[in-house]
């Protein structure tokens, strides 16, 4: 797993939010990038969604929130 490939699109490298707090090659601050960049894409796909431009992936914003409390992000 390449750091920057996860960091330019989280939801291609881990199937779940979870599967970045299981990832034994990330410090916490890598793994809290990780999952602050999924946090933007999400957030970006739902405002594709209010604007009619489905065809976004599964909302994935909860999982995402409660991994980085997790981590204390």
């Amino acid at each position: 797993m390449s750091l920057s490939k996860a960091l330019k699109n989280p939801a291609d490298v881990y199937a779940n939010p979870d599967a970045v707090l299981k990832d034994a090659n990330l410090t916490d601050a890598e793994k809290i990038q990780v999952l602050e960049q999924w946090r933007l894409d999400a957030v970006e796909a739902e405002v594709a969604d209010s604007e009619n431009m489905a065809g976004g992936p599964p909302d994935q914003l909860p999982a995402i929130l409660d991994a980085l409390r997790k981590l204390g992000g």
